[in-house]
């Protein structure tokens, strides 16, 4: 069974708003959309097929962005390095 498309897309933009999946969840079953349903479009919202969703958990954004700003400064400390490193020898 695949979950209403428009439904998945909610979630997902509830979710980056900074709503629970529990809060979430909760609201649709709460306005009358069936729990299996919900359930189903939370799973695939959370991008994990057909896991049980009525954990709760709070998805994630891709990718942290204290992460990025981690990998962009190690990035421009090593070609900083590579470039001392070359005007040497």
């Amino acid at each position: 069974m695949v979950a209403d498309k428009q439904l998945v897309e909610y979630i997902k933009k509830s979710v980056l708003a900074g709503n629970s999946l529990q809060d979430v969840r909760e609201a649709m079953i709460g306005a009358g959309w069936p729990q299996k349903e919900v359930d189903l479009a939370v799973s695939e919202a959370k991008g994990v097929g057909s896991t049980h969703a009525s954990t709760g958990e709070t998805m994630k954004l891709p990718v942290d962005p204290k992460l990025l700003i981690a990998v962009a400064a190690v990035v421009v400390v090593i070609a900083v390095l590579a470039y001392i490193f070359l005007l040497r020898h």
